[in-house]
């Protein structure tokens, strides 16, 4: 990611990018925006930020000694991060602290950083020229709207199941009128319109079930259970304006993460029950 902020090494087009998949599909018009080895700056921003969250997690239960190669090693994925340009998952790794801070019993720490989140995208707004592509900021806001809105205009038209999951992109053009895009850049509203009432009613289900397995993790003090609730949070939290887990590497944490979750929580009620 840092060869790619200062060379042209990603843009360039080579067999074996396309065979890696680390060529994008779609091109992105700001060429400033690092995307690694993931086709794309979303996908990277999330990955990095559940990076910099494991970091901190190895920061705060490792010896002293191995202390300041964790740290160095929190610096250097904020900082691509940040190349990334990826408003959604810096949102979203401040949340996942936050969860981290109340599951470890920071609750000042949590109110801090949710007060820090808040204050920043107001400022945002008010003076987007201090924050990292402040310059299309309105027009970024302007284009999640339009898609939020005529995502929502297909849902009317088939509400129980949805148009499947590439069907914002292939919908009727009658229905579908401004962009075509691949996702609705919002999980909730991507799975509605895809999948319909039932869809998310069951993906609904799903993170309320593991939820409620996290409390268990918690209930029964397992040290990892502050990690794995910020990291669901994390891409949760950058969901709220993208839908990065239809990528393999932001897919393949989501569901990881929720099943280690699942697996923990069954075997400390199981070893409770014995």
């Amino acid at each position: 990611g840092i060869i790619e902020r200062y060379t042209t090494i990603h843009y360039e087009p080579a067999w074996w990018k396309h065979l890696f998949g680390i060529y994008p599909l779609v091109s992105f018009r700001e060429s400033s925006r690092i995307s690694g080895t993931f086709g794309n700056p979303n996908v990277a921003g999330i990955w990095y930020a559940v990076m910099t969250l494991i970091c901190y997690y190895f920061y705060q239960n490792s010896s002293k000694p191995k202390k300041g190669f964790y740290v160095l090693g929190i610096g250097l994925f904020i900082s691509v991060l940040m190349m990334t340009g990826s408003r959604g998952a810096i949102i979203g790794l401040i949340l996942g602290l936050a969860v981290y801070a109340y599951f470890t019993g920071h609750k000042k720490r949590m109110v801090f950083l949710i007060l820090l989140l808040i204050s920043g995208v107001a400022l945002m707004f008010i003076s987007p020229e201090w924050f990292p592509r402040g310059h299309n900021l309105f027009n970024s806001v302007k284009d999640r709207g339009a898609i939020w809105a005529n995502c929502f205009n297909m849902f009317k038209y088939k509400p129980i199941t949805g148009w499947g999951l590439m069907g914002i992109y292939f919908a009727n053009d009658s229905v579908y009128h401004y962009l075509k895009t691949f996702h609705g850049h919002n999980i909730w509203i991507t799975i509605a319109t895809t999948m319909g009432i039932v869809g998310l009613g069951i993906f609904i289900y799903m993170k309320y079930y593991l939820f409620e397995q996290i409390k268990v993790l918690n209930q029964y003090h397992c040290r990892l259970t502050p990690l794995l609730a910020g990291i669901e949070v994390a891409v949760l939290g950058q969901g709220l304006l993208d839908f990065t887990i239809m990528n393999p590497q932001a897919g393949i944490i989501f569901i990881s993460c929720s099943a280690i979750i699942n697996g923990l929580a069954f075997q400390y009620s199981n070893r409770i029950i014995g």
